[in-house]
């Protein structure tokens, strides 16, 4: 069975407008351990019309561990935490 999760961008994402492509895919897909099918996930980010306030949503959180978020994998979002932090501090 498919895992769908729920559209974090209803906020951000007009009315109508198709699908981004986290919620089309199998969950598992972003939010593997290896890092081949992060890039491939991460790849579909590109063209997404809400990939910067998933990104921000990703780096402004400290839960978020776990999966490809606005295009960058879990290494890179802790990277670019860690350089926020160090820019506010």
């Amino acid at each position: 069975m498919t895992k769908r999760w729920p559209n974090p961008w209803a906020a951000v994402q007009p009315a109508g407008q198709q699908l981004t492509p986290c919620q089309q895919g199998n969950a598992d897909e972003w939010f593997a351990t290896d890092s081949y099918t992060n890039q491939a996930a991460a790849a579909l980010c590109h063209s997404c019309p809400v990939r910067a306030p998933c990104l921000k949503l990703a780096t402004d959180s400290p839960h978020q561990q776990h999966g490809v978020w606005g295009g960058k994998a879990p290494q890179q979002i802790k990277e670019l935490r860690l350089t926020n932090e160090r820019n506010t501090a």
